[in-house]
Order: structure tokens, then C-alpha cells, then sequence
């Protein structure tokens, strides 16, 4: 497991192999008209339940990636205006507090490591009210969690310690 800056000081993202970083993975995904194809045809229901076609929810999916990422390179620098607590409930900052930011049914999950520093976990296109009611998100509810406990295990409490870590 390995954590790599995606904008400058601000954001960064977890590599679970050698491919890429979960940032970059999940906006060339919802960029890649063959990856969406397969999506959409194995997840129709989100389809009906939108009232949206196929190729439709492709070009939906790459406006709302290509929106995604400008707005959060454009604010990199402010990057707490853009995410927020994944249990809308909670209204706490504290490091590592599970977070997501959201453009339409594209989700990006991460971890708050300090004001302005966040670190993405994964992502999903969601298909369900709560994370733990479809597959997809389950699995990143688990990811997030488990990377919480990597970055708790490795001692990270705040920006220092997350910084000695990756360096």
C-alpha cells in the first residue's frame, strides 16, 4: 500500500497495486466509454430508476468526472468547501473523519488528514441511499475503513505524522 500526491500538498490518494492510485483509476473509469458500457449494461436499474438511457448515463458519467476533477484541482487549495462527512449526521473535523465528495451519482471517498488535506480511499457510482446497501459502495465502506486502520496503525494523528509517513 503506498499513498502518492495527485494535487501538490493537498490531495493525495492510496496505490492498492502497481496499476494506479485510486484518484486517477476511478476518473479514467468514468472517462472510458468501454468501462462505462460494461457498467451500465451489468447495473440497469440505475438506468430505470434515473429514467435514463445507456448512452445517456456514459455521457452523464463523463461530464460528472470531468466536472469532478476540475473542481477539485481548481480548489485544491480549499479543499474542505468540497468534501464532506460521509454520515451526514456527524458535523466533527478531526483527522481521519471518513469523507466524500459528490457530483451527481459519482462519489470520491477519502480521509481528512488536516484543513485542506485529504487523502481518497476509492469511489463508486452510487446506486443506493445508504453505502451498505449495495455491493459496490459496501466494498468501499470497507476500504475506507481499512485504510483508517492502516493509517492509525502507521501512527498518523495529524499533518506531521502523515507527511513523515509518505515521505
Amino acid at each position: 500500500m503506498e499513498i502518492i500526491p495527485i494535487f501538490g500538498q493537498y490531495m493525495f490518494a492510496f496505490c492498492f497495486d502497481e496499476e494506479s492510485d485510486e484518484f486517477n483509476r476511478l476518473i479514467n473509469n468514468w472517462t472510458d466509454v468501454d468501462w462505462l458500457d460494461t457498467f451500465f449494461t451489468s447495473n440497469k436499474e440505475l438506468l430505470e430508476f434515473e429514467n435514463i438511457t445507456h448512452d445517456e448515463a456514459i455521457l452523464e458519467t463523463i461530464n460528472l468526472a470531468e466536472k469532478l476533477y476540475k473542481l477539485l484541482k481548481d480548489n485544491q487549495r480549499i479543499l474542505d468547501t468540497q468534501f464532506r462527512n460521509l454520515d451526514n449526521k456527524v458535523i466533527s473535523m478531526k483527522p481521519l473523519e471518513k469523507q466524500k465528495v459528490k457530483r451527481g451519482w459519482l462519489r470520491l471517498y477519502a480521509l481528512r488528514i488536516d484543513k485542506n488535506i485529504y487523502v481518497i480511499t476509492g469511489g463508486a457510482i452510487k446506486q443506493s441511499l445508504e453505502m451498505k446497501d449495495h455491493p459496490d459502495t459496501k466494498e468501499e465502506l470497507k476500504k475506507l475503513e481499512g485504510c483508517k486502520n492502516y493509517l492509525t496503525n502507521e501512527g498518523v494523528q495529524d499533518i506531521d505524522s502523515f507527511f513523515e509517513l509518505i515521505i
